[in-house]
């Protein structure tokens, strides 16, 4: 990332209204974190690509994240355990794939219309997404369970004693929807458990409140004092430190 961009990033989170603990986060990661993180990692980023390139992908915009994300499963020990991962947006499984290849104990529950977002439509991959899921998830399909369907409506069949040791987001970008998928998520992640945002400094629409930087922020000041953030650069990964408590006055 250039300086340039470094500063575009940092008025970009100012004018989405960010927390100050958004600011530390981004500007250790830019200066310490991100260059540390990609020398531990860099080899095994060249393996997972060798295996991407041997299947049915159309584009990569998930590789980038894998020594960040491999830097997460180590500090909050995922490896060598079961755990139970969400993902809301699955596109072509690259994720997927990533998840369920790194981490040999992980369960995965897939959530996605594989129809697309806003931003696809009128696109010929549209007509092959689920058909490259489908193939490219086929040797690890044991462990994976795929919902075909909107965040919503799995959210409304998902039971309240369901939860998750991770949860990443990558469904529609559009704040509302960003912002529901949020709030839901959070509810069925357990505590100490990791939710990572994708697209956080994504810019598609004009209106920058319409965007998911602006729906996380606000996500992140409603749950203020029951999350620490992990990292922020392309994502933002943040932990579940505390329980919301509601009081009901008694009538």
């Amino acid at each position: 990332m250039s300086l340039k961009i470094f500063l575009k990033n940092i008025y970009f989170l100012f004018i989405c209204y960010a927390p100050s603990v958004v600011f530390r986060a981004f500007i250790f990661n830019y200066i310490i974190a991100r260059k540390k993180v990609r020398s531990q990692f860099d080899s095994k980023l060249n393996e997972f690509k060798k295996l991407f390139a041997s299947k049915n992908f159309s584009n990569d915009w998930f590789s980038g994240n894998i020594p960040h994300w491999i830097s997460i499963f180590k500090k909050y020990n995922f490896y060598g355990k079961k755990v139970n991962i969400l993902e809301i947006g699955s596109w072509e499984g690259m994720s997927s794939l990533f998840i369920l290849s790194e981490l040999s104990d992980a369960t995965l529950t897939c959530v996605d219309t594989w129809s697309g977002s806003d931003e696809h439509q009128g696109h010929d991959v549209l007509n092959k997404i689920e058909l490259n899921f489908d193939s490219n998830l086929s040797g690890v399909a044991g462990r994976l369970s795929k919902f075909k369907g909107t965040s919503y409506e799995f959210f409304n069949e998902c039971p309240k004693d369901c939860f998750f040791d991770l949860i990443f987001i990558d469904g529609s970008h559009y704040s509302d929807d960003v912002l529901i998928d949020a709030i839901k998520s959070f509810q069925h992640l357990k505590l100490n458990g990791i939710m990572i945002f994708d697209d956080y400094f994504w810019k598609m629409y004009s209106r920058n409140f319409d965007n998911p930087c602006a729906a996380i922020n606000s996500f992140l000041r409603l749950k203020k004092g029951l999350y620490r953030v992990i990292s922020v650069y392309g994502q933002i990964a943040v932990q579940k430190i505390g329980e919301q408590s509601i009081a009901v006055d008694s009538i």
